[in-house]
């Protein structure tokens, strides 16, 4: 009966101790953790790297306040469609209407093309004025007024005129009249011009060839021809034309000849070719032929250079002067800067132009004069106003048609 006493005393006093055990663990664990919005941790805790992700941060509480002002966030992290997006380099398109508070601000703004925008500098110069780009048959000066040509020529007005007879002509007076010549640009020829007449009635038609060089002579190869019938000339020097009965192509830096003949006239009954005295062409000069070849100097044909236009459709410019109708009344206006011969220029038709050499009478007409591509106050032999004095060196171009 002791035994069982004393058994159950060890019983009880093992239970108390293990109890006592179990209280103390228990008693003496951390306490919980608190639950926060970016995951359990306990009161005093530091995150660490990787500890908040987009998964703890609620959905619309980061305010611009949050942001660092020097947070410097990179544009290609902006989505594209956002309004406040604005890229300062490359290449960027915006849809819609965008309104500007201010003017913005350009760095060249020289309006070249469609959609460019212009600033008040290259405005203010340009503003009216009407240009093309066109090519000189031969050199312009800046302000130079120019006309339309065809390709090459030599149509100053003619000084002085020799004839064109039958290949027996008498008296030792030319059957045959040459003007050697090179093109500036290659060119297909289709019509010649010329200034001519007829006196007398020599009948029959006088021949206009275009030949390839010989040894400083026509060569007697056609290139092509056309013809004037004695009929339809006038009595008196008249500009003429006609087209080409087959085109050529002509090359440049090659010298070829313009050759007048006839197959009738005799005496004083001949066709007449109008030319100058005073070389004005500087790419060829003239020739003569009695009946024995081409022996004939310039100076015994009184004429250093014969009349003559190439016509190809390519269009060109050439300083202008108001002596000659097919000058004065073909003059679209005035070459904007020097151009040289063979070259393309900017030519002003309309609007202002800026580069008019020496002083400019504000409010006064100016004309083109007898001088090659000079406008004065005064009209030349043909009256054609080019434009109207704006100031000290500008005129408004306004030429007459």
């Amino acid at each position: 009966m002791s035994y069982l006493k004393e058994s159950r005393f060890y019983i009880a006093l093992v239970l108390f101790a293990l109890s006592f055990i179990l209280w103390g663990v228990f008693s003496c664990r951390p306490p919980a953790r608190e639950v926060s919005a970016i995951g359990i941790y306990p009161p005093g805790a530091l995150l660490q790297t990787g500890d908040v992700t987009s998964a703890h941060i609620r959905d619309g509480t980061i305010v611009n306040a949050d942001v660092s002002s020097t947070a410097a966030i990179a544009a290609s992290k902006v989505a594209a469609t956002t309004s406040l997006q604005f890229v300062t380099t490359g290449t960027q398109t915006f849809a819609g209407v965008k309104t500007f508070s201010s003017i913005p601000a350009t760095t060249g703004g020289n309006c070249v093309a469609g959609n460019d925008l212009c600033n008040k500098t290259y405005v203010d110069a340009n503003a009216g004025t009407i240009n093309i780009t066109a090519f000189a048959s031969s050199s312009i000066p800046r302000g130079g007024a120019v006309y339309i040509v065809e390709t090459d020529s030599n149509m100053a007005t003619t000084t002085t005129s020799s004839g064109a007879r039958n290949a027996t002509c008498d008296n030792n007076i030319p059957c045959r009249v040459a003007q050697s010549f090179q093109i500036i640009t290659t060119s297909t020829i289709s019509r010649i011009g010329y200034w001519g007449a007829v006196h007398g009635a020599p009948g029959g038609f006088v021949q206009v060839d275009i030949q390839s060089n010989g040894t400083s002579t026509p060569s007697n190869t056609v290139l092509a021809s056309t013809t004037f019938a004695a009929a339809d000339l006038p009595t008196a020097k008249t500009y003429l034309a006609s087209s080409t009965r087959t085109t050529t192509t002509l090359s440049t830096a090659t010298t070829y000849w313009i050759v007048w003949s006839s197959t009738n006239g005799t005496g004083n009954d001949y066709f007449e070719v109008g030319g100058h005295t005073n070389d004005p062409y500087k790419r060829g000069s003239s020739l003569g032929d009695t009946g024995t070849g081409w022996n004939v100097a310039s100076s015994t044909l009184n004429a250093n250079d014969m009349s003559f236009d190439l016509y190809t459709g390519n269009t060109s410019v050439d300083i202008a002067n108001a002596t000659l109708s097919q000058t004065a009344t073909t003059t679209i206006g005035t070459a904007q800067a020097a151009i040289t011969a063979g070259t393309s220029g900017t030519i002003g038709i309309g609007g202002v132009a800026n580069a008019i050499p020496g002083t400019v009478a504000a409010g006064r007409l100016y004309f083109l004069s007898n001088n090659n591509g000079t406008l004065e106050l005064s009209p030349g032999t043909i009256s054609r106003k080019v434009g109207i004095g704006l100031s000290s060196s500008t005129i408004l171009l306004t030429p007459q048609w």
